[in-house]
């Protein structure tokens, strides 16, 4: 096992002009006003003058840049064109008879969706990120709420989203039986059921650090998934599809009206078969705090000039066999990272697990303050048996 990083080994960051956010900004506002330039009335000359100028602009960006060590921003990020879609006039191929009883009861005489928003975000160099501060200054602030996902309304100064635990292929299993976190927030978002197909083909799944973002979804019912009937079982799982329409209708709440959630869509990496109880490696460590991290990213940008809540939890920690102090660590540290304002865990029944993560994020800080994104990861991955960073194993849902 290699050695823990020793106090004083993280040497301080160079100064960067700018953060990533106020480099991708400075582009985007850059590009905004040369296209209106470029199309309003002014002399053929000025319009000319107004364009080299922007163009010169950006050229010493870049270069001061490269001189720092910080990719083109538009290089770092890229994401695909935005799709607004109208689900109502898109098929949906639900199959399991319990899906589409729900889907008929909270569906009847209303409209799916309109104008939802979709669009997804990759972040194409995360190497050229690792020298950056692990711990910037400004920190979100973290709540643990009670229970699942309660898609909060969000307002003129606020805006909240909230994770889809994504498979690589987005809403991959939400017309069958089994009844996940991804599947129930389809269930009682029945747009998505409609997105998904629609979705062109390279909106259709998620690779590398990839997230998709849905804006605008309606959220037509509540399905209770934790209370228990008589028997001790709930509807979450696979035991969903052996309910009777009784039990389903006793947990099913019709939202009238209906509300309107944020979405983004993240795929956490497989456990790889036979590591269970074994120590994280690096390459996993990476992908969940990078995909994180893109998210975060994408959503702090899609939300210009809004506090941003992120409404995440135990991601990848149910069928895919991820450790839940692991990737609640690594979501809180990808959200300090992104500048998130605020980020509601949904730790369901881990608790202990969620406490656990924040007090170890918190005394690495205070042992290694000038950590780097790299050196974090590296720290991670040399300490992740001594910190109890395991592989689990996949539950079955």
């Amino acid at each position: 096992m290699s050695s823990p990083i020793r106090p004083g080994s993280c040497s301080p960051l160079r100064p960067i002009p700018s953060s990533l956010d106020e480099n991708a900004s400075f582009l985007h506002k850059t590009r905004t006003v040369d296209s209106i330039a470029m199309q309003s009335p002014l002399p053929s000359c000025i319009a000319d003058v107004w364009n080299r100028l922007a163009e010169c602009l950006k050229t010493i960006w870049d270069s001061l840049m490269r001189c720092f060590g910080k990719s083109s921003p538009a290089s770092l990020f890229s994401s695909s064109a935005l799709l607004v879609i109208n689900p109502s006039q898109q098929s949906q191929h639900l199959s399991n008879m319990n899906k589409i009883f729900v889907y008929t009861q909270l569906s009847q005489g209303r409209t799916v969706g309109d104008q939802v928003r979709a669009q997804k975000f990759s972040l194409n160099d995360p190497d050229s990120l690792k020298s950056a501060a692990a711990f910037p200054a400004a920190r979100p602030q973290v709540v643990t709420s009670a229970g699942g996902f309660q898609y909060p309304a969000s307002t003129a100064d606020t805006i909240h989203w909230t994770a889809n635990f994504a498979d690589s292929r987005l809403f991959g299993f939400c017309e069958g039986p089994l009844l996940a976190q991804d599947e129930l927030q389809v269930l009682e978002h029945p747009a998505l059921a409609h997105i998904k197909s629609a979705l062109p083909s390279d909106l259709k799944t998620l690779s590398g650090y990839d997230a998709a973002l849905f804006q605008n979804v309606p959220r037509l019912g509540s399905l209770d998934t934790t209370t228990p009937f008589p028997d001790g079982h709930t509807l979450y799982g696979n035991r969903f599809a052996a309910a009777t329409h009784d039990q389903i209708l006793a947990r099913l709440q019709l939202l009238n009206p209906p509300t309107s959630s944020n979405i983004f869509a993240i795929a956490a990496p497989h456990v790889p078969f036979g590591m269970a109880n074994q120590p994280y490696q690096k390459k996993d460590i990476d992908a969940l705090f990078f995909t994180a991290y893109n998210a975060f990213h994408a959503i702090k940008e899609s939300s210009p000039g809004k506090k941003v809540v992120a409404h995440t939890g135990n991601w990848g920690a149910g069928a895919f066999g991820n450790d839940l102090k692991t990737v609640h660590l690594l979501q809180l540290a990808a959200a300090r990272f992104a500048g998130i304002d605020e980020i509601r865990m949904h730790p369901m029944s881990s608790q202990a697990e969620l406490q656990a993560a924040r007090q170890l994020l918190d005394q690495i800080e205070r042992q290694f303050p000038q950590m780097t994104i790299g050196q974090f990861i590296d720290h991670l991955t040399a300490n992740a048996a001594s910190y109890q960073l395991t592989y689990k194993t996949g539950n079955g849902t």
